[in-house]
């Protein structure tokens, strides 16, 4: 991962719309740069999203494409919202990746959390959008 990372892709909870604290709080530490999408499938996990980000899929992960202020300290609270501790990889839920998002400014290299979970036995979403679920499942 490179230290010099300051873009985010978040495709869940972390959404505008959202109404967590974390979205919240990282709405206060970031701008918005808009909407995007990265190839891979979401899964609705109940409480929360889990994606897999690949490259080889047609399907696309829709979300929201943040630039962070201060990106070392958003990933140090970050990493801890996501369950992710790079020192101990086999305790994690998460994963902090890195990958290209299409936006429609054009294509930024961001950090995102990819679920490291079982997804046997889960339907990935079908629209990509996890937001759009919940709405439509209310």
């Amino acid at each position: 991962m490179q230290d010099n990372i300051q873009h985010l892709f978040v495709y869940g909870t972390l959404r505008r719309g959202a109404d967590s604290l974390m979205a919240n709080r990282l709405s206060e530490s970031s701008d918005w740069i808009g909407e995007g999408k990265v190839k891979g499938c979401v899964y609705n996990l109940g409480d929360f999203p889990g994606a897999i980000f690949d490259d080889t899929l047609d399907s696309y992960i829709q979300g929201e494409v943040l630039s962070l202020h201060n990106p070392t300290t958003a990933f140090e609270w970050m990493d801890k919202y996501e369950g992710y501790n790079a020192g101990s990889p086999e305790s994690n839920l998460f994963t902090r990746k890195e990958f290209p998002v299409e936006t429609s400014q054009g294509v930024f290299l961001c950090a995102g959390y990819q679920y490291l979970g079982s997804i046997q036995g889960l339907e990935p979403l079908s629209s990509g959008d996890y937001l759009l679920h919940l709405k439509q499942n209310k």
